[in-house]
């Protein structure tokens, strides 16, 4: 039971990751699209939340 309980929480955070990516990928092209109005500081926060 264990083991299932950590793959799902393994696959979780993986999922998490990529998304937490996709978002910093996605802020960083609003942040150069608006030369940086507001997205740079939520590219930064996405960027603290990856780190974590």
């Amino acid at each position: 039971m264990k083991n299932v309980v950590c793959a799902v929480e393994r696959g979780a955070a993986r999922a998490l990751h990529r998304m937490a990516s996709y978002m910093y990928g996605l802020a960083a092209r609003l942040a150069k699209d608006c030369k940086g109005q507001g997205t740079t500081e939520y590219a930064i926060l996405v960027g603290v939340l990856v780190v974590k």
